[in-house]
């Protein structure tokens, strides 16, 4: 819009493009160019707006449901992400302590293990070199 005044004036000026001498006032007087400036987009738009229309009524995509979901705000009644996340994270919890169960310095549970009483008792702590090596 402001390039074709700037250009017809401008370029018969400098002896350039004469064929566009006297066209601006000629061409913003006329109802034609007006009507067509409005026309052209509408036309050239219309088919694409159709199929936007004909895809998102009778063919939508996963992603056209959730976008009309979103704009016109439809409550959702499924369980929110957060709190079966924290669900899973109480429950894993709870199995992860019943799998560390036990002491650290408690016996062994197979069917070999050693009494610990007899073992403890078997050295006098009393005496100075009663104790085993490696304490």
């Amino acid at each position: 819009m402001l390039f074709l005044p700037l250009y017809a004036v401008v370029a018969p000026a400098i002896g350039f493009s004469k064929e566009y001498q006297g066209i601006v006032p000629r061409l913003w007087t006329d109802a034609v160019f007006y009507f067509v400036l409005i026309l052209v987009p509408i036309f050239c738009l219309s088919r694409d707006f159709a199929w936007k229309y004909y895809r998102r009524t009778y063919m939508p995509e996963t992603y056209h449901i959730a976008q009309e979901i979103q704009k016109y705000n439809i409550p959702d009644y499924r369980p929110r992400q957060e709190q079966f996340q924290k669900a899973i994270k109480k429950v894993r919890a709870v199995q992860r302590m019943r799998r560390n169960r036990g002491f650290a310095f408690s016996q062994t549970e197979n069917a070999a293990r050693q009494d610990q009483a007899r073992l403890i008792r078997a050295y006098d702590t009393t005496k100075a070199g009663a104790r085993p090596s490696g304490y």
